[in-house]
């Protein structure tokens, strides 16, 4: 079923449920990007919109609110207009490619109504999963397994790939995808020294599982992207150096990246963060072991790490750390990326203050934006600009009843920057 509206002129955002435009009320879109969740961004989206449109009832073309349908599922895309593009010839960037988890009555009487769309990540924790890795295992072999298996475990994205993000501005326009994306082809000793094999029981672990093993020993960022045009195509993608920086229109400095324009900046610059983290290792394993992955050796050595930040440590003067962490470390090298990943996730957890700009769909949790401190169009000129990390992202556009107008926003919770080429890290193994 397809329809064809009477849009405004250059809608800031369009929704797309299965094919169908579905035209968008009041609250309009609001749509978040996160590091909280299965993977390194998740992403949650509300739609509001109409029953009834233009004589169309648009009820009829979203599965998720008719219940007795044999299957309610389909893919949906939210996208936002790419401000970069021509007005004559508008270009929209698919910003999140999920699919309907909610539906309900909005908050405007009976003729609205609203839908949450979820990540493709919250597919991962309901999917058991079964294997063993040894020690010639290759991260894209565990990456080619957990999309084989979203793929087969459920009937809303038919084609679910896997690939590494090349390190440009990531636009997002759907034609780009298949041409930014290339193999992951790592071995798992060669980037972590591995000392052990790797198992998976059915009746322990699901793919949030394997998934989380991943990424804490493997640096970069693990997310769904959509994969072309067509929605039933989603890629598990790796961002190994996520490293993307943004000035405002107030800031100093420029890299050739869009610009967003700020009119709100409340984010403060934390003093004493988190600067160091010590994570300590478990003891080296048998031969047995290796083969079974059951018994720990009493005594023995264990590898441990210490992660800093000099920047932080230097504005603190002195060193400001949390207790000492216990993780599935076996040798140095996984007990040095055990400690970056916990003192990069400690730094940029916090999320100390927000900035918000006009609608700026680039922009995404774990990228860099530097601006100074401003309110409404008030902006601080003599004041150096500051870095801070993007924790959560959340574009909102809709009308506002007080104010009678449009409104197209983006908000960033934000947190003191930090970039993991200037992280100090040492290590040794230790007897017990």
């Amino acid at each position: 079923m397809s329809y064809d509206y009477e849009y405004p002129c250059n809608p800031p955002a369009k929704v797309v449920v299965n094919g169908n435009d579905i035209p968008t009320i009041n609250e309009g879109v609001i749509s978040k990007a996160r590091i909280d969740g299965p993977m390194d961004i998740n992403r949650l989206t509300e739609v509001y919109f109409p029953v009834e449109w233009q004589g169309h009832d648009i009820s009829e073309a979203i599965k998720a609110l008719d219940l007795d349908k044999e299957s309610i599922w389909e893919p949906v895309d939210v996208k936002l207009l790419d401000p970069e593009s021509d007005p004559d010839n508008p270009r929209y960037i698919t910003y999140h490619r999920g699919f309907p988890i909610a539906q309900g009555a909005g908050s405007k009487g009976t003729l609205e109504r609203k839908l949450r769309i979820a990540d493709p990540a919250q597919l991962l924790e309901g999917i058991p999963f079964s294997k063993s890795y040894n020690y010639d295992a290759k991260v894209g072999d565990i990456l080619e397994d957990i999309a084989t298996k979203v793929e087969e475990n459920q009937d809303i994205f038919t084609d679910v790939a896997h690939t590494q993000i090349d390190q440009i501005l990531s636009t997002q326009i759907e034609e780009e995808y298949e041409a930014w994306g290339k193999p992951i082809a790592e071995p798992i000793g060669d980037l972590l020294g591995a000392s052990t094999v790797k198992t998976f029981k059915e009746n322990k672990h699901s793919l949030k599982d394997a998934m989380k093993y991943v990424s804490k020993q493997v640096n970069g960022e693990f997310y769904f992207t959509p994969n072309g045009s067509d929605q039933g195509k989603i890629s598990l993608a790796y961002d190994k150096e996520r490293e993307r920086h943004f000035y405002a229109n107030n800031a100093d400095g420029d890299n050739n990246n869009p610009s967003p324009t700020v009119s709100k900046n409340n984010a403060l610059f934390e003093i004493q963060p988190v600067n160091t983290i010590t994570v300590n290792g478990k003891t080296t394993k048998g031969p047995i072991d290796k083969v079974t992955d059951f018994v720990n050796q009493e005594g023995g050595e264990y590898p441990t790490a210490t992660a800093t930040y000099p920047p932080l440590k230097k504005l603190a003067g002195q060193e400001y750390k949390k207790p000492t962490q216990v993780e599935d470390a076996f040798n140095e090298g996984e007990a040095q990326n055990m400690a970056i990943e916990k003192l990069v996730d400690h730094i940029e957890g916090g999320g100390t203050g927000e900035v918000v700009t006009r609608l700026f769909p680039y922009i995404n949790p774990h990228d860099n934006i530097y601006t100074k401190p401003a309110c409404a169009h008030n902006l601080e000129g003599d004041v150096p600009s500051l870095g801070y990390t993007v924790n959560e992202v959340t574009h909102r556009i809709g009308f506002e009843e007080d104010t009678e107008r449009f409104f197209q926003k983006t908000h960033l919770r934000v947190n003191s920057t930090v970039s993991e080429d200037d992280i100090e890290v040492s290590s040794n193994t230790k007897s017990i």
